[in-house]
């Protein structure tokens, strides 16, 4: 089943004194408003065991990925 375009977040960091303020979710919620925007039909991101909870609530569901290069 074919969802449109793709897009892929990678390398999502913040400094350690802004951690827990809402920084890293508000830069999400802009980032998935421009995604949908642009008709972005799936979003796909790596979380650390420290972002994946955020990542959840924001709505992504973990998935397993292989790759071959």
């Amino acid at each position: 089943m074919l969802l449109g375009p793709e897009a892929y977040v990678m390398n999502v960091y913040v400094e350690r004194m802004w951690r827990r303020k809402g920084v890293a979710a508000l830069l999400m919620v802009r980032v998935l408003a421009h995604a949908r925007g642009a008709g972005l039909g799936v979003i796909t991101l790596r979380a650390s065991d420290e972002g994946r909870p955020l990542y959840l609530r924001l709505g992504f569901a973990p998935t397993n990925e292989l790759r071959l290069r």
